[in-house]
């Protein structure tokens, strides 16, 4: 696989990174400051010189050709590897909530691509956290009425 890599150009390279993260031509266009065609252009040539059918191929092979795997991983007694650490899923906290896709716009995630069930986990979410955060604040008025008697 990284001698396929090594005749792709670092503009190709860029592209299928961004790919990776599930953006449009149009926005890979915007974040590089080149136009879209080019983007298809260097999209195109990289499908070819890699000789895979698809984008999300492409995507998928770049994951595993081009980003750098975790340090901190071990192989466990049935052959598999995992990673070490702590917190779900054996993994640090930080590194876990970086996983975690915000219900807005950053700049990793421009379009919304959650599913349907994430979605109505967050609005729950939402809607819990601001129950909570009016009851406190209820409990707080009530507290200071108390005070100023």
């Amino acid at each position: 696989m990284r001698s396929r890599s090594a005749s792709l150009s670092d503009g190709e390279v860029k592209c299928l990174m961004l790919v990776a993260e599930h953006l449009s031509s149009k926005e890979i266009a915007v974040r590089l400051g080149i136009s879209s065609h080019t983007v298809d252009q260097r999209v195109r040539r990289s499908l070819h010189l890699l000789g895979l059918p698809t984008r999300r191929h492409a995507a998928r092979w770049v994951k595993q050709a081009c980003w750098p795997q975790p340090a901190n991983r071990v192989q466990g007694p049935n052959g598999q590897n995992r990673e070490i650490g702590w917190g779900p899923f054996g993994q640090s906290p930080v590194r876990w909530l970086v996983k975690v896709q915000l219900p807005v716009a950053t700049p990793a995630h421009l379009r919304n691509t959650m599913s349907i069930g994430r979605r109505l986990l967050w609005i729950g979410l939402i809607a819990v956290s601001a129950f909570g955060s009016g009851m406190m604040y209820l409990a707080g008025l009530g507290s200071l009425a108390k005070l100023l008697r």
